[in-house]
């Protein structure tokens, strides 16, 4: 039996939450020893120190009782070889360092994919956080979404999840430059067009038990101003005027605490599609003649991430 396989799996109290806390002399000991294959399907990719990886991945089990650690098909050499590479330069580094981007969309997004099989999510955890950030706040790009597609580990990778999410938001608003094309655009795409309307189905489905919730509230708090006033009912039946008085306008007050909250989302809901709707017909007249509301300079900055260069009134 090759001896690798009789090495145990660390527990959890010995697993370390991110080598980059280590002094450099434990993180240089972390670079012997015996080691484990990294493969992308069946090609063969890189090894490394298996007392490293065990110490970096959330996930000891991945290499299981062998020495190899096989990630699906098409995860992508040269991510797994970049995620590989800097475990190692860890080691060596006087200072721990981040990972740098590739600056390209579909490089980083195989890095982030990589890390999610390898369970290293920590060490990609500021690349994640900055396309998050840039596919949530800005203008939707046809080629970064088919990017995301492309790589996306499932239908519900997180960034296939918030790009569906963000054109579904788009559609049903009616925010976009030019929604008659977003429309279009993914019609033709059957793949996008599922998960578009999944994720549209989430956020109905979510509107819809804040609404049942909103609606339990009111018929709890009625109970209850009812429960007040069968108790305060005497011996002989008769319920005394001021006590009745008081869970009479109790269960009325929360009624019309549900509904003037109802009623405050509803307006909120159509100030911003009406705001939406104005920003558009500004934006069509072109920068030298809109002027734009301060309100309207802001949801402008708000979906396109970045400062209104239109003029703005006051």
């Amino acid at each position: 039996m090759n001896p690798r396989c009789q090495l145990p799996h660390p527990t959890h109290e010995e697993q370390i939450p991110d080598i980059r806390q280590l002094p450099l002399k434990d993180r240089r000991a972390l670079n012997s020893g015996p080691t484990v294959k990294v493969f992308d399907g069946d090609a063969y990719i890189m090894q490394l120190p298996r007392k490293l990886f065990l110490a970096a991945t959330t996930n000891s089990l991945l290499i299981g009782d062998g020495a190899d650690i096989r990630l699906p098909p098409d995860t992508g050499p040269e991510a797994i070889l970049t995620i590989g590479c800097y475990l190692l330069a860890l080691t060596t580094s006087h200072k721990p360092f981040k990972l740098r981007c590739k600056q390209d969309v579909e490089a980083d997004l195989r890095i982030l994919k990589a890390a999610r099989l390898l369970h290293l999510e920590s060490y990609v955890a500021h690349i994640h956080s900055w396309y998050w950030w840039k596919l949530r706040n800005r203008p939707i790009d046809a080629t970064d979404v088919q990017v995301v597609l492309k790589v996306a580990l499932e239908s519900d990778d997180p960034f296939v999840r918030l790009v569906g999410d963000k054109i579904a938001a788009l559609i049903r608003d009616g925010t976009a430059d030019e929604i008659g094309k977003l429309k279009a655009y993914v019609d033709g795409q059957p793949y996008l067009k599922s998960i578009v309307a999944r994720e549209d189905r989430r956020y109905n489905a979510i509107m819809e038990s804040q609404a049942q919730k909103a609606k339990r509230i009111a018929r709890r708090d009625a109970r209850t101003a009812r429960g007040a006033q069968l108790e305060s009912v005497d011996d002989e039946g008769y319920v005394s005027g001021s006590v009745e008085r008081k869970a009479k306008g109790e269960c009325i007050e929360s009624v019309e605490n549900a509904q003037k909250s109802n009623a405050k989302w509803e307006r909120k809901r159509q100030e911003e599609t009406a705001l939406s709707k104005s920003l558009q017909e500004k934006m069509r007249l072109g920068k030298k003649v809109a002027v734009l509301t301060r309100a309207e300079a802001r949801r402008y900055e708000r979906m396109k991430g970045k400062r209104c260069p239109y003029k703005i009134s006051g």
